[in-house]
C-alpha cells in the first residue's frame, strides 16, 4: 500500500504541476484510503453485476471513509469517486443528482490542479447540460476542458471532449460543426483502437470511436445521405469487438432504417431480423419500442401493410417514456401513412393529430410532417379544408428550412419534403384556386433553385475526415467547416443522396423517403 501512495505522490506533484508535495498519510490515513481505493475499483464490477443502485451503495461507503480530511490525496480521491456516483446517477436518469455530485467533484478538482479531475468532472457536467437541452452551457465548460486536454496532450480526453462536443453542436442543429468534432473524435481515438489489447470488454477509446462513427452516420442519414451512413454503420457492426453486446441492437435498428432509407429493402429486412435477435439476447428493454417501429416499418413498407399497421400501433404503445417523445411522433406518423394506404382514414387521421399534440406541446414552430399527415388524411376524407392544413405545413417547413446551417441548406431540401409542394398545389388547382396553386409551386422551385446556387447535388468535403481503423467501403464526403472556400466534388454513386423533386404522386399515397429515426 505505502508504494502505491508514493507513486500517487509522484504523479499528484509532479506529472501535474503541483507546488507542494502533500504531507505523508499517517496508518490509519493510509488504512483508509486503501478501503476506499479498493471498493471504488469494485464498483463498475458490481455495477454490471448487481445492478447500479448497489454500486451507488458501495460509491456512497467509499466517499464516506474519505469524508472530513483535508488532505489533498483524500480531497482528490473523493472527487473521483463522486465523479463515479456522477455517473452512476446519469445513468439512472437521475440529472439533478448527477449534476450536484459532478460540481462537486469540478469544485475540488480547481483547488488540488488534477487535470484527471478536472477533465473528467467537466466532461460529466457537460453530459448532463446536453441532456437537459442546455448546448450552450455545455459548450462553454468543453472549450474550458478542451484546452486543459490540448495543453497536456491527453488523446483519450481529447476524443471524449470532442464527442461530447459533437454531441452539443448536433443539439443545436449545427450540422457542419457536430461532423466535424465527431469525426476529429474519431481520428484522436483511431491510434488508441489499434493499440488496444484484445479483452472481454471493449475499452472506452473503442466504445467512444464507434460512437463517433455511429453519430457521423446519423448525421449524414439525416441530411439525405443514407448509402453513406448505412457505409458507416456497417463498418462499426463488423467489428463487434469494438462495443457493448448491449449496443449490438441499436446499431442494427439503424442499419436497418439507413437501408430502407437507400432503397434496400432486403438488407432492411435482414438487419430487422438480425436486431430482434440481439434484443433477445441481450436488450437493452428501453429499446422495445423503437424495434417495434423499425418492424412494423419495413413489415409496411415490404407489402404487409395490416402487420406493418399492427406493429406501429404496438410501438406507439411501448414509447411512453419522456425521453421518447421524438420516436413516438416518428412512430405516430408512420402509423398515420400506412392506415392510409389500408384505407382506415379515421384511424390515420387520429394518429396524425396525436402527433401534432406532441408537437405542440415542445412549442416548436418548424413542425410540417404532422400538419402535412393531417392534411392527407383530411384530403382522404374529402374534406375542403386539407388546403388549410398544407398551408401550416408549408410555414413549417420554411422555419425548418430557416433553422438550417448554409452548409446543410447546400444539401438540398430532404426528399420527402419536396414534395409538399405539389400535393399542396394539387389541392389547390382541384378547388380552382389556379393563382395560389401556382404561387405555391413557385415557392417551391424557389426554394430548390436556392439549394441548387448553394451546391444542391454535389458533396462537400471536409478536412476532418478520420483514417479508417476499421476497413470499409469508401468514405463519403460530408459538410465542410463554415469557412472552407474549396470546391466541393460530386459524390460517387454510392455517396450521393437519394435522387428526387418534386412529383405528381397523390398525397393520400405518397410514402416518399424518410429521414427519421
Amino acid at each position: 500500500m505505502g508504494a502505491g501512495i508514493c507513486l500517487l505522490f509522484v504523479v499528484f506533484g509532479g506529472a501535474e504541476g503541483q507546488a507542494e508535495t502533500p504531507p505523508p498519510l499517517t496508518p490509519e490515513q493510509v488504512e483508509f484510503y486503501g478501503e476506499a481505493q479498493d471498493l471504488h475499483k469494485a464498483s463498475p464490477q458490481i455495477a454490471r453485476t448487481e445492478g447500479e443502485h448497489r454500486a451507488l451503495d458501495v460509491l456512497f461507503k467509499a466517499h464516506a471513509l474519505l469524508e472530513g480530511d483535508d488532505h489533498r490525496i483524500f480531497v482528490n480521491r473523493r472527487a473521483k469517486i463522486a465523479i463515479s456516483i456522477g455517473a452512476s446517477y446519469g445513468r439512472l436518469g437521475e440529472s439533478d443528482e448527477a449534476e450536484r455530485w459532478f460540481q462537486s467533484a469540478l469544485e475540488a478538482g480547481r483547488i488540488t490542479g488534477k487535470d484527471t479531475v478536472l477533465l473528467n468532472s467537466m466532461v460529466g457536467l457537460a453530459r448532463v447540460l446536453i441532456h437537459r437541452d442546455e448546448a450552450t452551457s455545455a459548450l462553454l465548460l468543453l472549450d474550458e476542458a478542451l484546452e486543459i486536454a490540448e495543453a497536456r496532450n491527453r488523446p483519450l480526453d481529447l476524443g471524449l471532449i470532442r464527442y461530447q462536443r459533437g454531441s452539443a453542436f448536433d443539439l443545436r442543429g449545427d450540422h457542419a460543426n457536430a461532423l466535424d468534432q465527431f469525426l476529429e473524435a474519431a481520428r484522436t481515438l483511431a491510434p488508441l483502437v489499434e493499440q488496444a489489447p484484445v479483452g472481454p470488454d471493449p475499452t472506452e477509446a473503442q466504445r467512444f470511436y464507434v460512437a463517433s462513427r455511429a453519430r457521423v452516420a446519423t448525421i449524414l442519414a439525416s441530411l439525405g445521405f443514407p448509402e453513406a451512413a448505412l457505409a458507416e454503420i456497417t463498418t462499426v457492426l463488423n467489428h463487434p469487438e469494438a462495443f457493448l453486446p448491449t449496443d449490438e441492437t441499436r446499431f442494427l435498428l439503424a442499419a436497418a432504417h439507413y437501408a430502407r432509407e437507400a432503397g434496400e429493402v432486403e438488407r432492411a429486412q435482414d438487419f430487422t431480423v438480425r436486431a430482434r435477435a440481439a434484443f433477445e439476447m441481450h436488450g437493452p428493454l428501453s429499446l422495445a419500442g423503437k424495434l417495434l417501429m423499425v418492424e412494423g416499418q419495413t413489415a409496411w413498407l415490404s407489402g404487409d401493410t395490416p402487420s406493418g399497421c399492427h406493429l406501429l400501433e404496438l410501438a406507439q404503445d411501448q414509447l411512453t417514456d419522456e425521453s421518447e417523445t421524438a420516436a413516438l411522433r416518428t412512430a405516430l406518423l408512420l402509423r398515420s401513412e400506412c392506415e392510409l394506404e389500408a384505407g382506415r382514414t379515421s384511424e390515420a387521421f387520429a394518429a396524425a393529430g396525436q402527433a401534432r399534440a406532441l408537437w405542440a406541446q415542445a412549442g416548436a414552430n418548424n413542425d410540417w410532417e404532422s400538419w402535412r399527415a393531417i392534411g392527407k388524411a383530411r384530403a382522404a376524407l374529402g374534406r375542403a379544408d386539407a388546403v388549410d392544413a398544407y398551408a401550416m405545413a408549408l410555414e413549417g417547413l420554411d422555419a425548418s428550412i430557416g433553422a438550417l446551417q448554409l452548409d446543410a441548406l447546400a444539401l438540398g431540401l430532404e426528399g420527402s419534403a419536396r414534395g409538399i409542394y405539389d400535393e399542396s398545389a394539387e389541392l389547390l388547382l382541384a378547388q380552382g384556386r389556379v393563382e395560389e396553386a401556382l404561387t405555391v409551386l413557385e415557392r417551391g422551385r424557389s426554394r430548390l433553385l436556392l439549394a441548387s446556387v448553394l451546391g444542391l447535388g454535389q458533396t462537400p468535403t471536409s478536412a476532418a475526415t478520420p483514417d479508417r481503423v476499421l476497413p470499409s467501403g469508401p468514405r463519403c464526403p460530408v459538410p465542410p467547416a463554415p469557412n472552407a472556400s474549396s470546391a466541393a466534388p460530386t459524390p460517387s454513386a454510392a455517396c450521393r443522396p437519394a435522387a428526387g423533386g418534386p412529383t405528381n404522386t397523390p398525397p393520400s399515397v405518397s410514402r416518399g423517403r424518410r429521414s427519421r429515426t
